[in-house]
């Protein structure tokens, strides 16, 4: 299975998905408290406020889960405070890109080791078939020999 190239921009997610490449965002209720994350009370009190007013993505955490052809992984980040999901969506080389990309990543690793797989029972195989006419055959390994 050919591997999932990382997106350079997230204007690229319209072709990833083209691809079909699934990308999904969910912004999640954060645990932490905000005056454990950032010093300033000035922006502690402005995001406190803009979240009491009901704008949930003053602080959240955000999920990011990519799909490809059975493989799913996500990702998380805590501590965002934005003015809009937008905001954290559609700002080019930020969070949102890489957590795509860290997500890809993985799925490439879990491709990587299924091809890895696939490539050795194949070589078996291969082999199997060039003795055959042989009448030889494939031991795993030589303490198999001395049985």
């Amino acid at each position: 299975m050919k591997k999932i190239e990382n997106l350079l921009s997230i204007l690229n997610i319209p072709e990833a998905e083209k691809q079909g490449i699934i990308i999904e965002f969910e912004a999640q209720e954060e645990d932490l408290d905000v005056r454990g994350q950032i010093e300033d009370e000035k922006e502690i009190q402005n995001i406190c406020d803009s979240y009491n007013r009901g704008n949930l993505c003053a602080w959240f955490c955000a999920k990011v889960t990519v799909k490809y052809r059975g493989y799913e992984e996500d990702d998380y980040l805590g501590g965002c405070s934005y003015s809009s999901f937008d905001e954290f969506l559609k700002t080019d080389n930020d969070y949102y890109l890489q957590m795509i990309n860290d997500c890809i990543d993985q799925i490439n690793k879990y491709i990587e080791s299924e091809n890895a797989n696939i490539q050795k029972r194949w070589n078996i195989r291969r082999a199997k078939n060039l003795i055959k006419d042989y009448d030889l055959f494939i031991v795993p390994n030589l303490k198999m020999i001395a049985l």
